[in-house]
């Protein structure tokens, strides 16, 4: 490894911007699914960051996830199915009940 790497690497000064700010919004992200117990996906994690202030593309929400290796868990994703079926049932039980 060159000097010039070793110095870069040692002094996080030097590092990039994007590096900086990517460390800042990796904490956030982390805390964000954490204090939602694990289940937000990207496009939640985002929406909650825009609500507290942090201005942040959604496609760095998702390539910091990707990143950390946080997914949606399969919980989440089947709860949020059956709930959908579950609205999609009442909601023709009513179509027909009304009809």
């Amino acid at each position: 490894m060159s000097t010039k790497c070793e110095n870069v690497i040692l002094d996080p000064d030097r590092l990039p911007e994007r590096i900086k700010r990517d460390k800042t919004i990796e904490r956030e992200i982390q805390r964000v699914w954490n204090s939602n117990f694990k289940v937000y996906g990207a496009n939640k994690v985002w929406r909650q960051l825009i609500r507290e202030g942090i201005q942040v593309a959604r496609c760095t929400v998702e390539r910091l996830m990707k990143k950390l290796g946080i997914k949606v868990s399969d919980l989440a994703r089947s709860v949020g199915r059956r709930m959908q079926m579950i609205c999609l049932a009442g909601q023709q039980t009513r179509l027909i009940g009304n009809s």
